[in-house]
């Protein structure tokens, strides 16, 4: 998902409860939970985008971009930075310094910065791709936005050969394969480069590490053939070695950032299913049997959050075992539990990193219409500054990259037969022509300069949302 869904159930109605708490001003979280999420931050604004990297703009449409992105205020912007994409040669790793081909890069450069940063091997990667991510990330840090990566993709000398994939647009996907078992240091090194390239330095700064995607279901965690992820419901020997792959992912995790960065959280991410399904061809656990099984492998000795996909309608309850924004307080409760088994008392939970959620996902399909979209937006806004774990939320996809929008083969991470772009493609990049779209104005009114201190804003004109209180 961008890594995206590959069906609109989650765009349609829902059901579950609604938010306890008043609307409100963005929280200043600061964690202070000793470990790698130690000082971290929560932005300024919650309200934050996703979209893809726009390879190819001129430095003036950039400029032009950035100057607009940083008058929305926006706060977070996430990307996939797919390890297929950026260990992209076919060279395995080695224990000894490799020739790399052209348009390559040796990581680590030396025996010297090996040993500095505890890389495990060496391997060759992309300059165009690590250029990209130089050039949107420093520019991200400039204008104050905290830059998010979502871990994906491995490269297919390190999938196991046998591993099924899943139909995806026409075509079997193998990107959520997860790495062999002797493949795990080399996933490491992965997660190693971005927190090193990317601690707050020159290239900008990754904040939020979300590993792997909706990893309760076996489509996007691959860990076939030792799990049949071709078939629902699994045995519970099969859904132990799921969740133990995963927990060591986490923990691989955490492990090759300490040390490189600090000030950060890593995220289990989850789909919309809450609880196991009844009926479903592939095998999904459920994402509460997940998360219930990272309390019992991680507990509060790992630095972990939750990134959830509240897909749906904001303001209908979803359907029963589902969550969307209109029942996210049941996600917060559920890890604020856990943690008051352990001791930590409600008033301090926001303290710890198990209590922090991030809305990584979510979108509204153009087929809704924009005016539905543009309302969407108000009240998914108003439902996250409701919640005081929520410390974000960024939309999939700010802005269509695609002229196809409609077109159900359109192969890009954006287009699924309906496209979830926000801004459509007509749309100018440089973002200039934003006002011109109730969805543009809708994210106009989530600054916080805006929002809930003014009445002239499309919110609370059109949908009575983020007015001044009265």
């Amino acid at each position: 998902m961008d890594v995206m869904r590959k069906t609109i159930i989650f765009c349609l109605a829902f059901c579950g409860l609604g938010f306890v708490g008043i609307s409100a001003n963005p929280s200043s979280i600061t964690i202070t939970q000793p470990g790698l999420s130690e000082g971290y931050v929560a932005p300024a604004n919650k309200e934050g985008i996703a979209g893809p990297p726009y390879g190819g703009l001129t430095g003036d449409v950039w400029n032009k971009r950035y100057r607009k992105l940083k008058d929305l205020e926006i706060g977070l912007r996430h990307y996939n930075i797919q390890w297929a994409g950026l260990e992209s040669s076919g060279l395995p790793s080695s224990s000894t310094p490799l020739v790399c081909p052209a348009g390559y890069f040796l990581v680590p450069g030396s025996p010297e910065e090996k040993a500095a940063h505890h890389y495990k091997r060496y391997r060759c990667l992309n300059v165009r791709t690590v250029n990209l991510f130089d050039n949107m990330l420093a520019r991200d840090a400039g204008v104050g936005i905290q830059s998010m990566a979502i871990l994906w993709n491995t490269p297919p000398i390190y999938q196991d050969s046998a591993c099924h994939g899943m139909t995806w647009k026409g075509a079997i996907e193998k990107g959520g394969c997860v790495p062999r078992d002797d493949a795990m240091d080399d996933y490491e090194d992965y997660v190693r480069f971005l927190g090193t390239r990317y601690n707050g330095g020159a290239h900008g700064k990754i904040y939020h590490f979300i590993v792997w995607n909706e990893n309760a279901s076996g489509g996007w965690f691959d860990y076939s053939p030792r799990v049949n992820t071709l078939f629902h419901p699994l045995n519970p020997a099969e859904i132990k070695i799921w969740i133990d792959k995963y927990a060591e992912m986490m923990i691989r995790t955490r492990d090759a950032l300490i040390g490189n960065t600090s000030g950060v959280l890593v995220y289990a991410s989850i789909d919309p299913l809450w609880e196991p399904p009844a009926h479903r061809t592939e095998a999904h656990i459920g994402s509460r049997v997940l998360l219930e099984g990272l309390w019992e492998r991680l507990g509060a000795r790992y630095t972990w959050s939750v990134a959830v996909h509240p897909y749906g309608n904001p303001a209908v309850p979803p359907r029963p075992g589902f969550y969307s924004f209109y029942n996210l307080e049941m996600v917060a409760r559920f890890q604020e539990e856990h943690l008051a088994r352990l001791g930590v008392a409600r008033s301090d939970a926001l303290h710890h990193p198990q209590a922090i959620l991030l809305a990584s996902e979510q979108g509204w399909p153009q087929s809704i219409g924009i005016d539905n979209q543009a309302k969407a937006v108000c009240e998914a806004y108003d439902k996250a500054l409701q919640l005081p774990n929520l410390i974000g939320l960024t939309h999939n996809l700010f802005q269509s990259f695609e002229a196809s929008e409609t077109d159900p083969k359109a192969m890009g991470e954006g287009a699924v037969g309906v496209h979830f772009g926000l801004l459509p493609y007509r749309s100018q990049r440089d973002l200039s022509d934003m006002d011109s779209y109730p969805t543009g104005r809708a994210f106009e009114s989530t600054r916080p300069s805006v929002w809930g201190r003014s009445n002239d804003h499309y919110c609370c004109q059109e949908w009575q949302l983020g007015c001044i209180p009265r």
